[in-house]
Parts: C-alpha cells; structure tokens; sequence
C-alpha cells in the first residue's frame, strides 16, 4: 500500500508541477511536429537528380510506405552475405584438409611399403645370418599339419 500511495503522490506533484505555458508550449511542439510530418508532396510525383542528391526522395510519402519492406531486404543482405562468407570459408578449410588427407595417405603408404620390405621372410634371414648376436636359424624341416579330432 505505501507504495502505491507514494506513486499517486508523486503523480499528483508532477501533473500540478505542469502550468498552463508548459501545456501551450507542448501543444505548439505537437503542431510543429505534425507541419514537418505533414506531406508536402503529395501530388509532387516528379523524381528527379536534385530530389535524389538533396534528399527529399526519402521525405515521399511513396517511399515511406516502404521503409519496412527495404528495412526487411537490407536484413536478409546481411544475413546472405554472412552466410555465404562463413560457408566460403567452411570451404576452404574443407580443401585444406583434403589436401591434408592426401598428404597423410601418401605417407602411410610410404611406411607401410617400408615396414613391409623390413619384415620379409629374406631379409630377416640376412639379418640372422650377418648379425653374431643371434643363436635363432631357419628350420630346414619342413612344417606339418597337426589334426586335432
């Protein structure tokens, strides 16, 4: 209740704070307002190079009808810009890493065709037999096929 007691009274305050020159001085400015909205140009239908370069293009009435629908088309400008420009570099990344990938396959192909020329059944044997270290040779018996029933 104290509150909306303390509302009323400062309502009260500012509605008796307004003389009778502040509403004379308001009402003017709500004319003036209404002159410099009023349309001037209504049978001016006439567009020419002054009326564009000076600006009163953007006072006709027919273009101010319109103000939402160009308000509308900058925003989708905006946004198709900014989605073309993120899907641009969407894009680029894309082909980077494409040329990535293709570089990584090469290389594990080349590691592969290495480790494969160092695990083969010849060149293992050389080592065995160069190296001293080893005590391991190849079996000159044959394998065979154990069955289990």
């Amino acid at each position: 209740m104290k509150k909306t007691d303390n509302l009323k009274e400062l309502l009260e305050k500012a509605v008796e704070g307004t003389s009778d020159a502040d509403h004379a001085k308001q009402g003017q400015a709500t004319v003036n307002f209404d002159k410099l909205t009023a349309d001037a140009d209504l049978n001016d239908t006439r567009v020419t190079l002054r009326s564009i370069l000076g600006g009163d293009i953007f006072t006709a009435r027919r273009l101010r009808k319109q103000l939402p629908l160009i308000a509308m088309i900058v925003v989708f400008l905006l946004l198709y810009i900014g989605n073309r420009y993120s899907s641009q570099s969407e894009m680029i990344e894309t082909e980077k890493l494409r040329t990535q990938l293709a570089d990584y396959k090469s290389l594990a192909l080349i590691h592969s065709s290495l480790l494969l020329e160092k695990t083969r059944k010849s060149r293992i044997e050389n080592y065995l037999r160069t190296s001293n270290d080893s005590s391991i040779q190849v079996s000159n018996i044959p394998p065979y096929v154990i069955k289990v029933d």
